[in-house]
């Protein structure tokens, strides 16, 4: 979730270690930088991991997110 910025849908996951995992991979690449072809090249490869479509989260979900904002924030 990106506030005040596009959203992106990177993969559907079911096995929530999965998930974590795809996410560090994601955080460590923007840490990292690099050119538009890897980017695009992780994005194939954590989106062929994934276990379907990809949704918008339920908005009380989001609602909760953002009042614990704190919590889940990334700062790079």
């Amino acid at each position: 979730m990106i506030l005040d910025g596009p959203c992106h849908f990177i993969g559907a996951y079911r096995d929530p270690l999965t998930a974590q995992r795809c996410l560090e991979e994601i955080i460590a690449k923007a840490r990292r930088g690099g050119t538009d072809f890897e980017s695009f090249s992780l994005y194939r490869k954590l989106t062929a991991r994934g276990v379907g479509e990809p949704k918008q989260i339920p908005s009380d979900m989001m609602m909760y997110l953002l009042d614990h904002l704190h919590r889940y924030t990334i700062q790079l």
